[in-house]
């Protein structure tokens, strides 16, 4: 799972900074409302008749795969790039 993002903007004048952003402490965040919806996602998943392990895979799988993004956005004023590692 990916653990830090990594954001730099530059701008036309030759200004840029860079922001460290540490994935894992949203996780921390996430978890705690991830275990309050659970409940509610058991309750769906019953319903809709979906193998839960299908889904929980797929989310991991999701996640997962994330690291190593790279996207770039480039205009004639600025430049930023986000990184995810």
């Amino acid at each position: 799972m990916p653990m830090l993002a990594i954001v730099r903007v530059r701008n036309g004048g030759g200004g840029h900074f860079s922001l460290w952003l540490p994935l894992f402490l949203i996780w921390i965040v996430l978890a705690p409302i991830a275990l309050v919806t659970l409940p509610f996602f058991a309750l769906l998943l019953a319903v809709k008749r979906i193998d839960p392990a299908k889904v929980i895979f797929a989310i991991i799988g999701a996640l997962c795969s994330l690291s190593g993004t790279v996207i770039e956005v480039e205009s004639p004023e600025s430049k930023v790039l986000v990184r995810i590692q």
